[in-house]
């Protein structure tokens, strides 16, 4: 998602988004750059706000728990780009070891933490933040399908000053 912020409003003036099923993000074809508007080139927008929202009762995250415990069959081709990344970090997650009773959400938040890390390791972010624009922001949130409410993990990254 990207917002721009208008000089005279704390809210957004224009904001797009784009939403796709995707677990984790890579800097590679479909590029996702695309969506944020941060091909390498110069950005137009003041100010950029990328937001990393996974989501509770996450089906993706639900189906890598069960691969990572062997307790899923074979994953699908077309979804196997995607879950595997997911599979991994479940299979790294030490489900005795975490603070939050619930393997999945933890899943969740681990992945959304992750992907603020790949995003901000990423050419184009990198580039940015080298060439010394201060206008990008990357947050990682959880949308509470419950409550209908987006919890920030507290991950925000930006420039170094």
């Amino acid at each position: 998602m990207t917002i721009t912020r208008s000089r005279r409003s704390h809210l957004p003036s224009r904001m797009s988004m784009s939403s796709t099923v995707r677990l984790s993000f890579r800097p590679s074809p479909p590029s996702p750059f695309s969506l944020f508007g941060l091909t390498g080139r110069s950005v137009a927008c003041a100010s950029h706000t990328v937001l990393v929202v996974g989501h509770t009762n996450c089906g993706g995250a639900m189906a890598a728990l069960g691969a990572a415990a062997g307790t899923l069959g074979p994953v699908e081709p077309v979804l196997e780009r995607w879950l595997t990344p997911l599979i991994s970090l479940a299979s790294k997650l030490d489900s005795e070891a975490l603070p939050s009773p619930d393997p999945l959400l933890r899943l969740i938040e681990e992945s959304v933490r992750m992907q603020v890390e790949n995003v901000i390791n990423s050419e184009p972010v990198r580039k940015m933040w080298a060439e010394g624009k201060k206008n990008l922001w990357v947050h990682g949130l959880v949308y509470e399908l419950e409550t209908g409410r987006l919890r920030d993990l507290n991950v925000t990254k930006g420039p170094r000053s």
